[in-house]
Protein backbone atom coordinates (compact mmCIF):
# COMPACT_ATOMS: atom_id res chain seq x y z
CA UNK A 1 0.00 0.00 0.00
CA UNK A 2 1.39 3.20 -1.04
CA UNK A 3 1.39 6.16 1.11
CA UNK A 4 -1.23 8.16 -1.26
CA UNK A 5 -3.86 5.23 -0.75
CA UNK A 6 -3.49 5.31 2.92
CA UNK A 7 -4.33 8.74 2.96
CA UNK A 8 -7.41 8.54 0.94
CA UNK A 9 -8.58 5.82 3.62
CA UNK A 10 -7.78 7.71 6.72
CA UNK A 11 -11.30 9.17 8.28
CA UNK A 12 -13.22 8.58 5.61
CA UNK A 13 -12.24 11.63 3.27
CA UNK A 14 -11.98 10.22 0.39
CA UNK A 15 -8.96 12.12 -0.53
CA UNK A 16 -8.34 11.12 -4.24
CA UNK A 17 -4.37 10.47 -5.79
CA UNK A 18 -2.87 13.41 -5.83
CA UNK A 19 0.93 15.02 -6.15
CA UNK A 20 0.95 18.23 -4.70
CA UNK A 21 -1.01 19.74 -1.11
CA UNK A 22 -0.75 23.45 -1.20
CA UNK A 23 -1.82 25.45 2.65
CA UNK A 24 -2.93 28.73 3.07
CA UNK A 25 -2.42 30.16 5.21
CA UNK A 26 1.37 28.83 5.83
CA UNK A 27 0.89 29.31 10.07
CA UNK A 28 -1.90 27.81 11.59
CA UNK A 29 -4.30 30.53 12.58
CA UNK A 30 -5.33 30.06 16.03
CA UNK A 31 -8.43 32.30 16.51
CA UNK A 32 -10.97 29.32 16.21
CA UNK A 33 -12.63 30.71 13.05
CA UNK A 34 -9.97 31.49 10.47
CA UNK A 35 -9.64 28.14 8.25
CA UNK A 36 -6.30 26.86 7.03
CA UNK A 37 -7.20 25.36 3.92
CA UNK A 38 -5.17 22.33 2.07
CA UNK A 39 -5.57 22.29 -1.32
CA UNK A 40 -4.96 18.53 -3.01
CA UNK A 41 -3.95 18.32 -6.43
CA UNK A 42 -3.10 16.23 -9.07
CA UNK A 43 -0.42 17.44 -11.76
CA UNK A 44 2.03 19.33 -9.53
CA UNK A 45 0.85 22.75 -8.23
CA UNK A 46 -0.33 24.17 -11.42
CA UNK A 47 -2.59 20.66 -11.62
CA UNK A 48 -5.99 19.57 -11.20
CA UNK A 49 -7.72 20.42 -7.84
CA UNK A 50 -8.56 16.99 -6.77
CA UNK A 51 -9.67 17.89 -2.72
CA UNK A 52 -10.16 20.61 -0.77
CA UNK A 53 -9.88 20.56 3.38
CA UNK A 54 -10.42 23.36 5.46
CA UNK A 55 -9.37 22.74 9.10
CA UNK A 56 -10.04 25.09 11.87
CA UNK A 57 -8.19 25.09 15.20
CA UNK A 58 -8.29 26.89 18.43
CA UNK A 59 -6.15 29.08 20.42
CA UNK A 60 -4.10 26.10 21.90
CA UNK A 61 -3.94 24.59 18.37
CA UNK A 62 -6.78 21.94 18.79
CA UNK A 63 -8.31 20.91 16.05
CA UNK A 64 -11.82 21.93 15.89
CA UNK A 65 -13.30 21.01 12.99
CA UNK A 66 -12.04 19.57 9.47
CA UNK A 67 -14.79 20.21 6.42
CA UNK A 68 -14.22 18.55 3.03
CA UNK A 69 -15.03 21.60 0.66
Amino acid sequence: MSYGQIVQDVGGLSIPPHDYVGISPSATPSDGTTPQVYTFKNGGASGNTVCTLSIVYDVSLNVVSITKI
